[in-house]
């Protein structure tokens, strides 16, 4: 489903949706009409849901690319903590509801 069309249902009370903090940043327009809850507010056999993750990858071969993917690994390090600073500010989150892990 795209974002802003499920968003725009939830946000006219048509029911809800399970997104992830940057397709809601996408259609940031419509936070102030939606209750946003993490998944950890709710419970499954009298537990909390675990916490979420996702993993990305850069994979090259060695030495085939040059520089280049140290320089696209430093890029996406910089671009993720810029997002994370604006979904947290715009999303009104606590900043430990993402974390951004580099190796």
């Amino acid at each position: 489903d795209a974002t802003d069309p499920m968003l725009a249902l939830v946000a006219a009370g048509l029911g809800f949706a399970i997104t992830t903090p940057l397709c809601l940043w996408q259609a940031r327009h419509y936070v102030s009409q939606v209750k946003v809850l993490p998944l950890s507010a709710f419970v499954r056999d009298g537990r909390p849901y675990p916490t979420l993750e996702r993993t990305f990858y850069l994979v090259s071969q060695e030495g085939a690319l040059g520089k280049l993917p140290e320089e696209i690994q430093e890029v996406v390090r910089v671009a993720a903590r810029v997002l994370k600073r604006e979904i947290v500010a715009a999303l009104k989150l606590d900043s430990a509801a993402i974390r951004i892990e580099a190796e």
